[in-house]
């Protein structure tokens, strides 16, 4: 059985909101957090496959 791990992105996996960044509109807006491709990694290491979907994706946003 495959095992995998849902991650919310933004104020979880990455800084929003926050002095560096508003939102995540390309990829040189994402400032992870502390301790957290450390934690991924472990994860992945583990076998678990990670997963993230984007606010704008859920907030169908995307053009």
């Amino acid at each position: 059985m495959n095992k995998a791990i849902f991650l919310d992105r933004d104020g979880v996996v990455n800084e929003v909101l926050t002095d560096r960044v508003k939102f995540v509109n390309k990829p040189a807006d994402v400032y992870l957090l502390p301790r957290v491709g450390e934690a991924i990694k472990r994860f992945n290491d583990a076998g678990f496959m990670s997963l993230s979907s984007p606010t704008k994706v859920a907030l169908d946003l995307v053009i």
